[in-house]
């Protein structure tokens, strides 16, 4: 029907196995994340931002936290 797009960033299965899709950051707390797309990842607790070149359609995923944590959800707040 159309054709299929090329990812716009990729992870390897030895650093993310099973990515939790986030939100794109609006906040104000952390204006380094302002406009980047916050995500992670369920089986590593790892969580990355993603900036978008339009230019490109790619990005490149910054590595923010290794946790021990296992990330089923993001949510968002009115900040």
């Amino acid at each position: 029907p159309t054709p299929i797009l090329k990812p716009v960033a990729e992870h390897h299965h030895t650093e993310a196995r099973s990515i939790t899709g986030g939100f794109v950051y609006h906040g104000t707390k952390n204006p380094a994340l302002k406009g980047l797309y916050v995500y992670g990842d369920f089986d590593t607790g790892r969580v990355w931002a993603l900036k978008y070149d339009a230019k490109t359609g790619t990005g490149k995923p910054i590595e923010l936290a290794k946790t021990n944590l296992r990330l089923v959800a993001w949510g968002q707040d009115h900040d």
